[in-house]
């Protein structure tokens, strides 16, 4: 008789444990996609040809916790991964001619035998996300720091045409609000930041590339003409040796 009760206590802390462990896990942040739409190139017309992108973004997914303060031991699973990809895509397409996204990694022997001019590789390499609380008189906000790691390899047909480690960071505050919620808001408003500046960074590499353009050459700033030079001063119009008479109110007669 009395193992039973045992049992059930058993089972009842257990499902305590993990009520408990439930109550302090968030909801998954999953950052927008943020392309970077401004990204400044020297040349006149995007790169020439085909390219076949892939992106590996399985390492931007992540838990992390508050070490400290009133959301202590709080966790915010973060997937970055579908952001990440659609960014760098996004980036890319008025920047190339032509991009295809593919599903699978493009190896350098296929880029003859495909007819494509060169394969595109972007690898997100490290997230890392630091929870801050900040106390406020009347409420509470928690801020979030978000680093991002990427490398980018571009081959064509002569082979290794580029390649590059890009690091982009991103901050943001948002109300704390009920139960420490306002911790994923933060991660989101963040990573996008991040994202934007990953992607600008990538644009810019690929972009400005003169090996990828074949040499072309970058566009001349327009140059403004010449200033006028400076006026010279007005002289007398009276001969040097004659002799005026001031009558008031600018008017001035020779002296015969």
């Amino acid at each position: 008789m009395s193992a039973g009760p045992r049992r059930g206590g058993a089972a009842l802390s257990a499902g305590l444990v993990v009520l408990l462990a439930g109550g302090c896990a968030q909801e998954t942040a999953r950052p927008a996609a943020r392309p970077a739409l401004n990204v400044y190139t020297s040349f006149a017309e995007p790169v020439p040809g085909t390219y076949a992108l892939f992106v590996d973004d399985r390492a931007l997914t992540g838990r992390f916790e508050f070490q400290g303060g009133a959301c202590v031991a709080h966790v915010y699973p973060v997937d970055a991964r579908s952001a990440f990809t659609t960014s760098i895509y996004r980036t890319l397409v008025p920047l190339i001619a032509e991009v295809d996204l593919s599903e699978r990694a493009v190896t350098s022997n296929e880029i003859d035998r495909t007819g494509i001019a060169g394969v595109i590789f972007v690898r997100a390499q490290d997230i890392d996300v630091d929870l801050i609380a900040v106390d406020k008189l009347f409420d509470s906000q928690l801020a979030a720091e978000v680093g991002l790691t990427a490398s980018v390899l571009v081959d064509d047909r002569s082979g290794r045409a580029l390649g590059a480690t890009v690091v982009a960071e991103g901050e943001a505050v948002a109300d704390a609000g009920s139960d420490c919620a306002g911790g994923t808001v933060a991660i989101e408003r963040a990573m996008g930041e991040a994202l934007e500046d990953l992607s600008r960074q990538i644009g810019d590499r690929i972009a400005n590339s003169s090996r990828l353009r074949g040499g072309a050459a970058p566009v001349e700033a327009e140059r403004l003409p010449d200033p006028l030079p400076p006026e010279a001063p007005r002289t007398d119009p009276s001969d040097p040796g004659s002799i005026w008479i001031d009558r008031g109110r600018g008017q001035r007669e020779p002296v015969l």
